[in-house]
């Protein structure tokens, strides 16, 4: 299987969970700007019409492209990880309801913040708003991570996306679990092999 990529962006989180499930694949970068794959140009709709990542493409030329499913997918394929709940479980079904959260709330939500060519008022303006990032601090609450004492696909998802939202210059500082939750995730081996796969600082 193939992982459709570009450094730092929520596909991170997808790498993040290979390497923690002990799972190979192939890693393919893709020019999100130019919607093409270096260095054929092939056009990266041809692999995801909607020119995001992830996407997975599996060995019988099944891809699929939402980050929630692919990571779960993953997961599945080794049972027993703690990394998601059995399936038909109410755990399982917890774990999506958090999933679907962070791509609705926080990632669809915010994603303003990270485009440079969003006027700086109205990016402060969102981050300011701050009844989702509050919501998301009690998840964390006690902790250590979304779902409790176990490190799940969610926790790998929430870390991509507050590594994005640090960059563009949220403040974490009134909300002291979810700093705690940066640091503490960062400090996983899955996660400094994966950063130094791509490339990139700690958070």
């Amino acid at each position: 299987m193939k992982l459709f990529y570009s450094p730092g962006a929520t596909s991170f989180s997808v790498r993040i969970v290979l390497h923690e499930l002990g799972l190979d694949a192939g890693f393919v970068r893709v020019d999100l700007e130019r919607q093409e794959i270096p260095p054929t140009g092939q056009p990266y709709a041809d692999i995801n019409p909607m020119g995001k990542v992830p996407a997975l493409a599996l060995d019988d030329g099944t891809v699929l492209t939402e980050g929630a499913a692919i990571l779960q997918y993953l997961s599945d394929l080794v049972p027993g990880t703690g990394l998601v709940p059995a399936g038909g479980t109410m755990e399982r079904y917890r774990l999506m309801e958090t999933l679907n959260f962070l791509s609705s709330e926080i990632h669809k939500g915010y994603a303003s913040i990270f485009d440079a060519h969003v006027p700086p008022a109205y990016r402060e303006r969102l981050m300011q708003d701050t009844r989702a990032i509050r919501h998301m601090a009690s998840l964390l609450s006690p902790g250590p991570y979304l779902r409790g004492k176990t490190f799940t696909v969610a926790d790998a998802y929430l870390y991509a996306l507050l590594r994005l939202a640090v960059q563009a210059g949220m403040d974490f500082t009134p909300f002291p679990g979810i700093a705690a939750f940066i640091e503490r995730v960062a400090s996983r081996p899955s996660v400094r092999e994966s950063a130094e796969a791509e490339g990139l600082a700690e958070a």
